[in-house]
C-alpha cells in the first residue's frame, strides 16, 4: 500500500511506504549520484563516509512501469505531525544542459531571489500544530534574507511548542558545519537545484535534515572548478541565519 507524500518543495512523484522508506521517481542523474557513491569501483565512493550522514539512505532502483525509481530512506517515518523546510542551496539554480529557454528563465529568477544574494532559497515550508493541521504553507515564497530567520524560529516552535526546540536549533547548526566541511574539502562535484531538508516534530522531540535532489549534480571538473563555491556561500550563510533564528 503506497500513500502519496507531497514533500515542502511541491515533489508530488514521491510516495512513502509503510516500512520507513520512500519511492521516488527519479532522473538518471540522480540514480547515478546514488549508485556512485555506494559502488566500491566508483571514483566518488571514497565520500561516502563523509557524505553518508548528509544524504537518506538507499536501497536500491526499482522498475515501475518503464518508469525507475528511487526507494530511499523516508526521513518522516515515525514523526508525529513533523514540520519541515526546504532550503534550495547554491547561487544558481540552472544547470548548463538545460535548454536555452529554461536556462534564461532561471537565471532571472535566481536574480530576483536570495538564491544570487546568499547562495539559497526557501523553496517551500509547513508548519504544523500540536494537531496536525497546518498552519503555515509555503511554496516557492519569494521570502527576503531577512525573514528566513523568522521562519525557523516557527519551525523550532511548530507543534505549538511552548519555546523554541534549542536542541534541534544546535543540532541544525553543527550538521550545517560538517556539511560545509564536506564541500569544502572532500566534494568533487557541482550540485545544482540541491536542497536541504530541514524536518522536526516538537511532539516527539525528534528532528533531522538531509541533502536532497540530486538530478543535477555534475563532476566539479566540467564545471571549470575546484569547489562548489556557490554552494559553499549558501551554507556559510544558512549558518548565521540558524544562528540568528533565536534573536529573532
Amino acid at each position: 500500500m503506497k500513500e502519496e507524500l507531497v514533500l515542502a518543495g511541491g515533489h508530488i512523484a514521491n510516495f512513502k511506504l509503510h516500512d520507513g522508506s520512500l519511492l521516488k521517481k527519479a532522473a538518471k542523474a540522480e540514480i547515478e549520484f546514488f549508485q556512485e557513491i555506494n559502488d566500491k569501483s566508483s571514483k566518488y565512493y571514497g565520500e561516502r563516509l563523509a557524505i553518508d550522514e548528509f544524504v537518506p539512505q538507499f536501497y536500491g532502483v526499482e522498475n515501475i512501469g518503464e518508469e525507475q525509481w528511487i526507494k530511499m530512506e523516508d526521513i518522516t517515518f515515525g514523526l508525529t505531525y513533523p514540520s519541515y523546510i526546504d532550503v534550495k542551496m547554491g547561487t544558481q539554480t540552472h544547470a548548463p544542459d538545460y535548454p536555452e529557454e529554461k536556462r534564461k528563465r532561471h537565471m532571472e529568477t535566481d536574480k530576483k531571489t536570495t538564491t544570487s544574494t546568499h547562495g539559497l532559497k526557501v523553496s517551500g515550508a509547513v508548519i504544523k500544530d500540536k494537531i496536525g493541521e497546518s498552519t503555515l504553507k509555503l511554496y516557492k515564497p519569494h521570502m527576503k534574507a531577512e525573514e528566513v530567520p523568522h521562519l525557523f524560529k516557527k519551525l523550532l516552535m511548530c507543534n505549538d511548542a511552548a519555546k523554541p526546540n534549542v536542541d534541534a536549533l544546535n543540532y541544525y547548526i553543527a550538521q550545517c558545519k560538517g556539511l560545509l566541511e564536506f564541500f569544502e574539502t572532500v566534494n568533487k562535484r557541482y550540485f545544482v537545484a540541491s536542497s536541504l531538508l530541514f524536518v522536526l516534530s516538537n511532539l516527539d522531540n525528534k528532528y533531522t535534515v538531509k541533502l536532497i535532489d540530486f538530478a543535477h549534480v555534475k563532476p566539479i571538473e566540467d564545471m571549470g572548478l575546484e569547489k562548489d563555491e556557490g554552494f559553499i556561500y549558501g551554507l556559510s550563510n544558512l549558518i548565521q541565519i540558524l544562528q540568528s533564528s533565536l534573536s529573532t
